[in-house]
């Protein structure tokens, strides 16, 4: 499955060569910048503006499995630098 929202950054270096395993981390793909005071500029917003809760919650049910799709991929890279 596509992630939108989220993605998987995997760095693998070969092995026996430093620094050593691989390292990853999870990224903001496509954040939502909006700004509604003169401090909001560091915030990265996952979802867009909702406005009842029902909508916000299915945008996290999404992010959920966006995450979940990351972890599928971390496992299957990391099992394949393994062997």
């Amino acid at each position: 499955m596509q992630t939108y929202r989220l993605g998987l950054y995997f760095n693998k270096n070969d092995k026996g060569q430093l620094p050593g395993s691989p390292f990853f981390h999870v990224y903001v793909k496509a954040p939502l910048f909006f700004k509604y005071r003169s401090d909001d500029h560091e915030r990265i917003f996952l979802t867009p503006r909702e406005f009842h809760p029902r909508q916000t919650e299915v945008q996290i049910d999404g992010l959920i499995t966006e995450l979940e799709e990351i972890k599928k991929e971390l496992r299957r890279k990391f099992n394949r630098y393994e062997k």
